[in-house]
């Protein structure tokens, strides 16, 4: 561990000596906070260590979020248990360096597409009434998306995808009383729509976001709402190319019970 003993900030950001300190260290360890972020010594520090490839662990301490470049980064997590996030650093200090950007992007795409298709696998089981076995895919999903959360805590698909599934595991937990028509009140609809504008703020016109606060909308009995969204979400495919069958199939739904509701 090196110690700055000749207290090199009073005299300049990247000093020779600190340099080389971060040159030959084997771990850079990042305390995370408020305070860090707003300092241009720690972001001189770390853009450093980045930008030579050095192993980088962050640390959060606080609610602030990573800064862009660490956002893949699976960090360790000091916010509510000293004890755990230690726990995590030792573990992270005795294993291999955090992947780089490139292995960052291989990992995402591999959680994104598993998810995805598990996700797609749940739809598929309630569509044809299987509730044991969409409840049996749920169950498996729960650790990998909450695995990719914290790893991908700020993009836009891995958001998307943890916000549908909030929205399945309502759709599996209420299934008999929504097919009567019924919202029930249960914090999962508001988690799930909580992570549909989390990615909607990360990438504002993103169909599948848009299309999945449509679906909680719906959901909630807010008709008009959700036909906007859904809506929105078919015409941003199509300015991006491509067809987006689940949304058509939704606002086709949303549109029948509208009717249905001015004929009751």
């Amino acid at each position: 561990m090196w110690l700055d003993h000749q207290d090199l900030r009073r005299k300049g950001l990247l000093l020779e000596a600190l340099q080389q300190a971060i040159e030959r260290c084997g771990h850079v360890v990042l305390l995370w906070s408020k305070d860090s972020a707003g300092s241009r010594y720690v972001s001189a520090e770390w853009n450093f260590a980045w930008n030579r490839e050095h192993s980088i662990v962050p640390c959060r301490v606080d609610e602030t979020k990573l800064p862009l470049g660490l956002a893949g980064y699976l960090y360790c997590d000091f916010r509510s248990s000293f004890e755990g996030g230690a726990g995590q650093l030792r573990d992270a200090l005795r294993g291999p360096a955090p992947a780089r950007r490139e292995e960052v992007a291989l990992v995402r795409s591999a959680a994104f597409k598993k998810i995805y298709a598990q996700q797609d696998a749940v739809l598929d089981a309630l569509g044809r009434g299987d509730l044991a076995r969409a409840k049996k895919l749920q169950l498996k999903l729960d650790p990998i998306v909450a695995s990719a959360q914290r790893q991908f805590a700020q993009d836009a698909d891995i958001l998307g995808l943890a916000g549908y599934h909030c929205k399945n595991a309502y759709q599996i937990k209420h299934w008999a009383v929504i097919q009567a028509r019924q919202s029930p009140s249960d914090p999962l609809l508001a988690e799930a729509e909580a992570r549909f504008w989390e990615a909607l703020k990360c990438r504002p016109n993103d169909a599948s976001s848009l299309n999945g606060l449509g679906s909680v909308l719906w959901l909630r009995g807010d008709l008009d709402a959700a036909e906007f969204y859904v809506e929105r979400s078919i015409e941003r495919a199509r300015q991006e190319g491509f067809s987006y069958p689940y949304a058509e199939e939704d606002l086709q739904n949303i549109r029948r019970e509208k009717a249905l509701r001015k004929q009751g």
